[in-house]
């Protein structure tokens, strides 16, 4: 599987696997910016752009990693961190929650995500201005 989002490959960021905070805002985007993921084969010019999916992993879910599952994953990443910190300095408090704003596709994603990676005992709530969505 091709991540379609890549850099300039040689700033800061791009060379610590942040090619969307490319410092030369250089932002390609096979499929937009360059001939894209509709053919048989593609040309990738950086190894770390390509990603393997695993046997267990059915083709209709690993389709959407590439943009939206990582979108998630990267907002449910900036904040593990401070949640595992608070966990250690004070456990894990009966009400201890994480909240998730937005019910869409990315934040269906990242609940996913946050219920896998967060800590044991961290509930995941979701909010949303439409209460159809979560209802």
């Amino acid at each position: 599987m091709v991540y379609a989002i890549h850099g300039c490959g040689v700033c800061s960021r791009c060379k610590v696997d942040k090619p969307t905070y490319c410092l030369n805002r250089v932002r390609k985007a096979i499929g937009f910016t360059e001939d894209g993921g509709f053919s048989d084969f593609v040309t990738v010019a950086d190894v770390r752009m390509l990603m393997r999916v695993p046997e267990t992993v059915a083709m209709d879910t690993a389709c959407l990693l590439p943009c939206s599952g990582l979108t998630a994953y990267n907002a449910v990443m900036s904040v593990l961190n401070t949640v595992e910190g608070f966990v250690k300095d004070h456990g894990v408090p009966e009400d201890c929650a994480v909240l998730l704003v937005g019910a869409g596709g990315l934040g269906l994603w990242a609940v996913q995500i946050a219920r896998a990676m967060l800590p044991d005992g961290v509930r995941v709530v979701c909010a949303d201005k439409d209460v159809n969505i979560i209802v």
